[in-house]
């Protein structure tokens, strides 16, 4: 997104890049080694990155 801040955080140990766009949603974008995982979602910051750090891989 155009003039978004790009705040890189962690995910399980794997860098990620998080943003807010224009509109209000959160974005998130990371590799877990197997998949690049993208992740939106108009929730609150801590909602959103509490979901973040819940998706894991099935068994």
């Amino acid at each position: 997104t155009e003039n978004a801040e790009l705040i890189p955080l962690t995910i399980h140990g794997t860098e990620a890049i998080f943003f807010l766009d224009n509109l209000g949603a959160y974005h998130l974008i990371w590799d877990d080694g197997d998949y690049i995982l993208y992740m939106l979602a108009n929730v609150d910051k801590n909602t959103f990155l509490e979901i973040a750090e819940s998706i894991k891989k099935a068994e």
